[in-house]
């Protein structure tokens, strides 16, 4: 899966992919979710938003 496809935000500018970053991260916190496997898709998002915040690394 492509980083900004993991994000919901294939295609969009900086803002839209943090915006999304901050949606996703907020409903996937091991902290504030109950539900088995957050723990692993949080990361999985984390990465992704790092990678795209990387103006050297990023698919965008």
């Amino acid at each position: 899966m492509t980083t900004t496809r993991c994000l919901g935000a294939p295609g969009r500018g900086p803002k839209k992919i943090k915006g999304a970053f901050r949606w996703l991260a907020c409903n996937y916190h091991p902290d504030r979710s109950t539900e088995s496997g957050t723990e692993a898709k949080f990361r999985e998002i984390t990465k992704a938003y790092g990678v795209l915040s990387d103006p050297n690394d990023g698919e965008t």
